[in-house]
């Protein structure tokens, strides 16, 4: 069986990219956001007394197929919290790469607040045979010590240390995602993110669109409303070409519904139109318990 290559670059890229905030949006966010009718969420308003967890799995499909797998954990205990996510080729997608991607990060949600404050993250990234492992060591302003093996070329795609400030993880986004309370946030969606994963910069925004009704199907195991967004990403430096391509095709949409009983809302659907076709991935597992009942997620980037 053979398939022309544009195909097999998307989807190898769509596999990790769930874990990067989704560099595959469109360039830029809208003005203003629509007033809206906000979903309330049971759970604890303050994070510092918190002890509570969710873990969810994804499946990934492409014109049916499964093609991907993803999964994404977070706790939250006396002010911190500990997130990780992986996502990981799977299926038809398996014969032509073969790309493993583990991210996790600890810190702070202080007080009143939704944006984690990281204080440690490690990404360990596999692709076919070659392997990157990254860690950042966060202060007060942002990271203050990047490691990588091997070695980064920083001087071919640089970020400046000035745009570093005031950036967080990726797998610290997600939880900032998912810790967005739409009774209280001007945009249920959540406010814009800025990233940096170690070699990229890039900002994330969200458009609302709708509050739906999410039905049980084929592809997933949520039932119930959910906040419709659209994912706007704009890079800002460290870009290869071949990622600046990927981010000129059309936004993607994600879904976010509402865990009872935690603070938490995680994505139960994300959807991508592509110059190929369309990939969804879907959620197809929920749990929820305290914080001390989650083994902690290793960030030494030897978790195989």
């Amino acid at each position: 069986m053979a398939f022309p290559r544009p195909p097999m670059r998307f989807l190898s890229t769509a596999a990790t990219l769930w874990l990067l905030a989704w560099p595959a949006a469109a360039a830029s966010p809208p003005a203003e956001e629509p007033s809206v009718d906000l979903i309330k969420r049971p759970g604890h308003a303050n994070f510092e007394t918190a002890d509570t967890g969710v873990s969810v799995t994804y499946q990934v499909h492409f014109g049916g197929f499964r093609l991907a797998s993803a999964s994404f954990r977070a706790t939250l205990q006396d002010g911190e919290y500990e997130a990780e996510s992986r996502a990981k080729t799977a299926g038809l997608l398996t014969l032509f790469t073969n790309s493993d991607v583990h991210v996790g990060s600890r810190g702070l949600v202080p007080v009143a607040q939704t944006r984690p404050q990281p204080q440690r993250y490690t990404a360990d990234l596999v692709d076919r045979k070659k392997r990157q492992f990254v860690e950042l060591i966060y202060g007060e302003t942002g990271p203050e010590k990047i490691l990588s093996k091997p070695q980064y070329n920083y001087k071919k795609r640089n970020v400046p240390d000035a745009q570093k400030k005031q950036t967080i993880d990726p797998a610290s986004a997600i939880l900032a995602m998912s810790l967005t309370d739409a009774d209280t946030s001007a945009n249920p969606c959540g406010e814009p993110i800025q990233i940096y994963d170690g070699r990229r910069r890039f900002d994330v925004a969200f458009k609302f669109v709708d509050v739906e009704t999410v039905s049980v199907g084929r592809q997933g195991v949520y039932r119930g409303p959910a906040t419709r967004c659209i994912i706007y990403h704009t890079e800002i430096a460290g870009f290869k070409k071949k990622d600046r391509d990927i981010a000129e095709w059309p936004p993607w949409h994600v879904w976010f519904g509402a865990i009872e009983g935690t603070p938490f809302r995680v994505p139960v659907r994300l959807e991508a139109r592509t110059p190929y076709g369309v990939g969804v991935a879907a959620i197809a597992s929920i749990d929820k318990k305290r914080a001390a009942e989650y083994a902690a997620p290793p960030l030494d980037g030897a978790s195989r």
